[in-house]
Parts: C-alpha cells; structure tokens; sequence
C-alpha cells in the first residue's frame, strides 16, 4: 500500500497527530500503522539513552544518514500491508538521500506538510521541554528559515494543524491521508 510521511517543524504535532489516526482508524478498511523516525533512529542506536543525545553526540549529518536508513526501510518493507504514516522530523530532511527518495517515491509515497503559525509551534516544542536553550529567534532561524525553505517543495498537499483541539487537527489529517491514499469516502471521516 502507500506511505504517508508528515513533515513539518518541532512541535507541530507529527508524532501526536500521527498517533491518533493511527489508533483511531475505524472508517476504512485499510490498517493504519504510524511510525516515528526518531524511535525507529533509537532501534539504530542503542547504545545512546534517547535520539537527542544520539543527534548531540554524533551530529546531524550521522542523524540525517540513519534518518534516511530508517525512512528508506519503513517505504521500501512490505511486512505492512496497509497505509503507513511516517513521522519525519526537519533534522531528518537535512539529508538529500532522504529528500530524492520521497521525490522519486511519488507512486508509493506522499508526503504531508503539517502548517502552523510559528509562535503556535514554538510555544508546542518548548513545552515538551526540548529547548536546550533554544530562543524563539533561534527557533525560527534554525526550523523556518533554513530547514522549511528547502522540504516545503517536496509535499504533495498542505493542511493547517492550527487549532485547539487535536482532535479537530486529527481529523483534518485522517481525511488528508484519506485522500492522497486513493481511498475514496463518501462522507468525511471523523475521529
């Protein structure tokens, strides 16, 4: 079946919105099965406690690299035989390996971006307490400016994650999924 990876900036809500549809699939028949890239990172790197100490001790282009073997193996298996979403952080799209495969995987592969005003995104990531001193000037440089610049082009749709509700957000992903999967629904899904 396809892979739908979501990308976008920290906090933005891949990982939680991903989760949800994943566990709240009851419309449609395929299976739903999420992925993380950071914990399929972990499953490569064992000896670190956690992804950021892997990222802080060896450095984004080793992150990037093993980012790119995780992504490759999740499009690439098919173990799974149902709809597959992939969390993808920016760090992750800093490789160019990692961006040709999602561009010269378009029959197999979509990719999501998860748009939310920068403050929004910012005041998500810095609550999980990630910072390590990372000022919102810094923030806005380092997942904005740079990094979104060079992934934006390669989404084959955009949906705004702008709410205070994730289940509103979840939804609005689930159809998103729904859609850029080919399944074909008669009445918007809903979580």
């Amino acid at each position: 079946m396809s892979t739908i990876v979501l990308i976008g900036p920290c906090g933005v809500g891949k990982t939680t919105l991903g989760k949800m549809v994943a566990e709240h699939n009851t419309l449609i028949t395929e299976d739903i099965k999420f992925y993380d890239i950071d914990d399929e990172i972990y499953k490569l790197c064992k000896p670190y406690y956690n992804v950021s100490d892997y990222f802080v001790e060896l450095g984004a282009r080793n992150y990037a690299l093993k980012s790119f073997k995780a992504l490759n193996d999740i499009v690439s298996s098919s173990k799974f035989n149902g709809i597959k979403v992939c969390a993808l952080s920016c760090n992750a799209l800093m490789s160019l390996q990692s961006k040709e495969l999602l561009k010269n995987n378009t029959e197999h592969c979509s990719v999501i971006y998860l748009k939310v005003p920068t403050e929004c995104a910012y005041l998500r990531w810095s609550s999980c307490g990630n910072t390590n001193g990372v000022t919102y000037d810094q923030y806005v440089n380092r997942y904005f400016s740079e990094r979104l610049t060079s992934i934006y082009n390669i989404a084959s749709s955009t949906i705004s994650v702008y709410s205070d509700s994730k289940v509103v957000c979840a939804n609005n992903l689930y159809n998103a999924i729904i859609s850029t999967s080919g399944i074909h629904q008669v009445v918007p899904a809903s979580i």
